[in-house]
């Protein structure tokens, strides 16, 4: 089943007949569906459109489908398999990971607990992010970063530019190589196993651990050649990091950084420069056809 299909499942019905009756040629060039309440529902391709009764996609939105606030509830309890208390955890995240490694945003009014999020309530719309092929893509300048290990390669681009379907990617790669790497696979979002229907024979998948955790475990118990994680975003996953690669083991990891400035001024990657652990970073653009824009070398920040 194709993304967008397996998305609209999740969709209240009487949204998903709407969404169902979109052109087929189109639907594989959406990347995104939003559902806000009382707003036009609106879908992104390379360029913003708003959806109509009849399944047309349209640049304006005035007469677009606007969910009704049964319609958003009914669509959360589907997400939730009917079963709201079960799914705290995710929904205190912001998100929830579908088959075939899909994610949906949802965004409302957050409870608070002592300075934390303990609760989401007042449900008011969603971001349903449509997932690529399940082995991602692998552009073939990127073999050549590999060849030295340990390496440490760090994967940079703002939302939607692709670091996801690229760690996919390099994960197929590392498995299919003439002499497979054993690959530990830290999938704290679960977006990149088997959810998203990558099931390769030399990767073990550590699906909703913490970073830090996940990694400490794989480490200590899988032997792994090569471990990959996603959005790294704190001090200890630079801990962890910088334990593997000291250790021998190499490391593939992505962060949400717009340039190298941007990158710079993250203070949990600080330590992991200056100790020369970086060995290239990957910026990714999704205006280009392979999607990366530049690579650049540890050494060449640090000098």
């Amino acid at each position: 089943m194709d993304g967008y299909r397996t998305v609209v499942q999740f969709v209240a019905p009487s949204l998903g007949q709407i969404l169902s009756r979109v052109d087929g040629k189109i639907r594989g060039q959406i990347t995104e569906i939003r559902i806000k309440e009382g707003a036009p529902i609106s879908l992104f391709t390379d360029q913003s459109l708003f959806l109509f009764p009849d399944g047309s996609l349209k640049p304006a939105a005035n007469g677009g489908v606007c969910p009704s606030k049964e319609e958003i509830r009914e669509t959360f309890l589907r997400l939730c398999g009917y079963s709201v208390q079960s799914c705290e955890e995710k929904i205190k995240e912001g998100f929830f990971t579908l088959p075939g490694g899909h994610r949906v945003g949802i965004c409302g009014r957050a409870v608070l607990k002592e300075g934390r999020i303990s609760a989401i309530g007042d449900i008011s719309s969603f971001n349903f992010r449509i997932a690529s092929r399940p082995e991602g893509y692998f552009p073939p300048v990127l073999a050549s970063l590999f060849l030295t290990r340990p390496f440490f390669v760090l994967i940079a681009g703002p939302p939607l530019s692709g670091k996801t379907s690229l760690l996919k990617g390099c994960i197929h790669y590392f498995s299919t190589k003439e002499k497979p790497w054993k690959t530990a696979v830290v999938d704290s979002r679960e977006e990149l196993g088997t959810k998203s229907g990558l099931c390769l024979p030399t990767v073990d998948f550590l699906e909703g651990y913490p970073r830090k955790e996940g990694m400490e475990i794989a480490l200590r118990v899988l032997s792994p050649e090569v471990v990959v994680c996603d959005e790294i975003s704190g001090n200890e996953d630079a801990k962890a990091i910088f334990s593997a690669v000291t250790g021998g083991v190499s490391v593939l990891a992505s962060v949400h950084a717009v340039c190298l400035e941007d990158l710079l001024q993250k203070s949990f990657l600080k330590d992991l420069f200056s100790c020369r652990a970086i060995t290239r970073i990957v910026f990714l653009d999704c205006t280009r056809l392979d999607r990366i824009s530049q690579i650049i070398s540890g050494e060449e920040i640090v000098g």
